[in-house]
């Protein structure tokens, strides 16, 4: 976004790194630091995911991972007609949590029931359940890099 807000000012085609290409470079770094985690016994499973503390185990999930395509988003935000709705979106990664508390409806037998707003419906807000597993795959997208801490507010 330009700073007067008058439009997306793209890096063109021959930009040096395409959206693939990132993509695999951060999912090559994420499992990399996985691996690492697993390898100092910084993980925490849930029972359900026990067998991942094995480390012959946990490779083989690892390595179904890595073959998987991750897709990430690096073009024009097309979805916010404002500047300033641009920078309210940031700031949810910036500030505070990725989900408030009060959104999370219940957690139930490793099911985590979450209230949100359906954008595709009139912003109708509605419930979604899903297993733990998919609630922390889900969290775990929003997680910032070492380098780019979180403001804290006071």
């Amino acid at each position: 976004m330009r700073l007067d807000g008058s439009g997306w000012v793209s890096s063109g085609d021959e930009f040096f790194l395409d959206e693939d290409r990132l993509a695999d470079a951060y999912r090559d770094y994420y499992i990399k630091r996985l691996r690492k985690l697993h390898a100092k016994h910084q993980l925490a499973f849930p029972e359900k995911l026990s067998q991942l503390q094995d480390p012959a185990e946990f490779n083989r999930f690892c390595d179904a991972l890595s073959k998987r395509r991750w897709v990430i988003h690096t073009g024009s935000p097309e979805h916010c007609k404002h500047p300033a709705a641009v920078l309210k979106y940031l700031s949810r990664y910036v500030v505070g949590a990725v989900i408030s508390d009060h959104r999370i409806v219940s957690d139930i037998d490793g099911q985590v029931t979450i209230r949100y707003k359906d954008y595709r419906r009139g912003k109708k807000r509605t419930t979604m359940t899903m297993s733990g597993v998919e609630f922390v795959r889900r969290y775990a997208l929003h997680i910032l890099p070492a380098r780019l801490p979180r403001v804290s507010v006071r």
